[in-house]
This record gives structure tokens, C-alpha cells and sequence, in this order.
């Protein structure tokens, strides 16, 4: 049995034609306090259905799935800096990061960048290839870019990432989910309008 709530690092073991869905963050977006208060809640919550004798696939996966929307939910309403990804050169560092990733390695259906995180859907173009791998490279070279615009050096994003292998029927709400991020951000009113937001339609 799987407690999923945060991990270290993407699978390196991975299905054939999967679709993966990934948020990342820039570094202690969330301050550590926050962080062991969510994973408290979610082992409660995993514990009890335990407990309930209530432990099944389809429970656990409810769990994980409110586990990230409180993680998400804290990063869209964090007060704590940093918030680079504000800045539209940063911003447009990842954006075309990503857009030259659709072309070499991934094929992308969605992302947004946020003021401090990023949520993205794809799939391989090479299942033989990691996911974590391809992230890795992404991560470290938009943040030797970003930190050169930004004339600081150190960490910029938090080595931890949010995965997620779409399953069947949950593609369009994920596509949903990331499109409408800006709206419930309170950042736009139309996801359309939202600069740093791409689909594939």
C-alpha cells in the first residue's frame, strides 16, 4: 500500500504511454511548518481508513487527491515569497523551456505558470526515457537561466515534485483543473487571458 502525498522524486519506473501530470514549485515556496502540517493530516486521514476498515483503491486515491488540492491551494493563497515566476522574463524562461521540451522529448497538452508554481500534462515521446530524468534537465536549466535574469544564485526550485499518472477518464478534469488555476488564483477572470497558460487544443 501506497501513501502518496509528496515524494522526493518522479518514478523511475513508468506505464507505456502514460500521461503525467506534474506540478512543481520554486524553492520553500511553503514554509517546512506547512509542509509537515499537510503530511500530518493526510497520515490521520490515511490511518483512519485503516482504522475504518475502509482502505481501498478508490479511497486512497480521494486521499491523494485532497491532499494536493490543500498543498495547491496553500500555494495559490501563500503570503511567503518568493514569487519570481511573477516576473514575466522569468515566466517566459520556463514557458519556452517547456514549449522546446514538446518539441524534443514530451508531448505537452497543457501547462500554467503561476507565481510560484508550475502545472504541466504530458506524455513521452520516448517511453524508454525518464520522466524524472527529462524534469530534472528542465529544472536545473531554467534555474541557471532564471537566477542569471534574476542576478542571485542558490536553489530556485524545491527538489520535490507532485506526480500523477492520468488514469482513465480523469484527462479533460486535469486539463480543466490546470486551464481554470489562474481563475481561482483570483489572478484573471477568463483562463484565456492568462498569458502563461497553454493548451493544445
Amino acid at each position: 500500500m501506497q501513501k502518496p502525498f509528496y515524494r522526493q522524486r518522479l518514478p523511475h519506473k513508468q506505464a507505456g504511454n502514460a500521461i503525467y501530470f506534474i506540478t512543481y514549485r520554486l524553492y520553500d515556496s511553503i514554509p517546512n511548518t506547512i509542509i509537515q502540517q499537510l503530511r500530518e493530516e493526510n497520515e490521520r486521514a490515511y490511518q483512519q481508513l485503516l482504522k475504518n476498515g475502509q482502505f481501498t483503491t478508490a479511497n486512497e486515491y480521494a486521499l491523494h487527491q485532497q491532499s494536493f488540492e490543500r498543498f495547491d491551494s496553500f500555494l495559490d493563497k501563500n503570503p511567503n515569497a518568493p514569487y519570481w515566476l511573477q516576473q514575466p522574463q522569468i515566466a517566459q524562461i520556463v514557458y519556452d523551456s517547456l514549449l522546446h521540451l514538446s518539441k524534443t522529448e514530451i508531448d505537452l497538452y497543457c501547462f500554467t505558470i503561476m507565481s510560484n508554481h508550475v502545472h504541466a500534462l504530458f506524455a513521452m515521446k520516448d517511453d524508454e526515457k525518464e520522466v524524472y530524468r527529462i524534469m530534472q534537465l528542465h529544472k536545473s536549466f531554467t534555474a541557471r537561466q532564471c537566477n542569471n535574469a534574476l542576478g542571485r544564485s542558490g536553489s530556485f526550485w524545491q527538489e520535490e515534485s507532485y506526480d500523477h499518472i492520468v488514469r482513465h477518464g480523469e484527462f479533460e478534469n486535469i486539463v480543466n483543473y490546470i486551464l481554470q488555476n489562474p481563475v481561482k488564483a483570483g489572478l484573471v477572470k477568463n483562463w484565456e487571458d492568462w498569458k502563461w497558460t497553454y493548451w493544445k487544443a
